[in-house]
């Protein structure tokens, strides 16, 4: 087949989505079929290309999401031209599938749409611009494929009109074998950091992703047991938030328990997931199926979540992990109280369960289910110069 992955964000931007996005190409290439990113331009772009085994189109970055979509659907229309797609694989409702299906109506190819959440949810700012929802509306009505990662984003479909029958559950993937195999400890590693001696957060340093309620459960178990051993905790990421949340450390008198390690990758990351006593998940808002959960239970790392929408049926209580109120820090602290009292053998049957559930999500078995439902779509007419 030949596939285009249509997405409004792409590397060298780094995120969820993106991590997605480049592992299918990879995924579909390897697999044996023709596939091309296309993308928005951005800073350093055409020298990341570079490295990729995938070709990568870009165009002009949106000037505006309400205006002139006629002229980024006339550049995917010519790129269709040159390419002939077999389908059209889009991540995001808005505004990429919109003009994918634009250029369908034209003859293109057929439309599947993964959403990641962010543009099915109910408060999508874009919601609140005139002609923008009915847009969203339209799409998920005449997309050929609409692919839910998870319950959130099968929710946010329906609210827009999506019906039952329409929408493929396809989660997000992980690499299981390059995060189960141990790696040795990194240089860059704090020596605070000792194996099962250190709870772990990794992502974007956000309001919504509820590290400040983290902190707070570190100090309020130091206010209660003075003198016990103090956790350690390693926040991964980096984000708007990083500063205030440094601040909050100082301020709450916890500064010497945690470490902020910055944008984590490659063997660092496998490392803090592989040596964590468990991986704290305290998100205040929602998620639709974050890459760091199928990670941490890739890595045989416990997870402890907030109960919040997305998260609310992704962890097994006491089997894969634990599951603890949103927003409060002491619930939180109750549950990394818990998590000291067991056993180091008790935490690592917990991770082993998880590592035995993420091989339902290893990549090649998930691109192959993406490939199953590309090839059960209609094959595309010639479209029309």
């Amino acid at each position: 087949m030949r596939i285009c992955l249509y997405t409004n964000t792409a590397f060298p931007d780094m995120g969820g989505q993106e991590t997605v996005v480049d592992e299918l190409a990879r995924q579909y290439q390897s697999a044996g079929h023709s596939v091309i990113v296309f993308c928005p331009d951005g800073p350093q772009a055409t020298a990341y290309d570079r490295t990729l085994p995938y070709p990568v189109v870009r165009h002009q970055r949106f000037v505006s999401t309400r205006w002139l979509m006629s002229w980024y659907a006339f550049a995917l229309k010519k790129l269709h031209q040159r390419h002939q797609f077999d389908v059209i694989h889009c991540h995001n409702v808005y505004p990429s599938a919109y003009l994918a299906l634009l250029v369908r109506q034209q003859g293109g190819p057929p439309v599947a749409v993964t959403s990641h959440g962010g543009d099915v949810r109910q408060d999508n700012p874009r919601f609140t611009k005139p002609g923008l929802r009915e847009r969203h509306q339209w799409v998920v009505k005449q997309a050929d494929a609409l692919i839910s990662i998870g319950p959130f984003t099968t929710e946010g479909f329906e609210r827009l009109g999506a019906t039952p029958d329409r929408i493929h559950h396809i989660t997000n993937g992980v690499h299981v074998p390059g995060y189960a195999e141990r790696v040795a400890r990194p240089s860059n590693i704090p020596a605070s950091l000792q194996t099962d001696g250190y709870y772990l957060f990794l992502g974007r340093l956000a309001h919504r992703k509820g590290v400040d309620v983290l902190l707070k459960a570190v100090a309020w178990l130091r206010e209660q047991a003075p003198a016990s051993t103090p956790v350690q905790v390693a926040i991964g990421g980096d984000g708007t938030e990083r500063a205030p949340l440094e601040q909050l450390a100082q301020s709450l008198g916890i500064a010497n328990q945690v470490s902020f390690l910055g944008k984590v990758q490659g063997d660092t990351k496998r490392w803090v997931l592989q040596n964590a006593r468990s991986i704290v998940m305290p998100t205040r808002e929602w998620e639709a199926l974050p890459m760091v959960l199928l990670e941490a239970h890739a890595a045989g790392c416990p997870v402890i979540a907030s109960d919040a929408p997305g998260l609310l049926g992704l962890v097994d209580e006491e089997v894969t992990g634990w599951v603890t109120p949103r927003e409060d820090h002491r619930a939180l602290a109750a549950c990394l109280q818990k998590v000291n009292a067991l056993s180091a053998e008790a935490r690592q049957r917990i991770g082993q369960a998880g590592q035995q559930k993420a091989w339902q999500f290893d990549w090649p078995t998930i691109a192959k289910q993406h490939l199953e439902l590309f090839a059960s779509l209609q094959v595309p007419r010639k479209l029309a110069a």
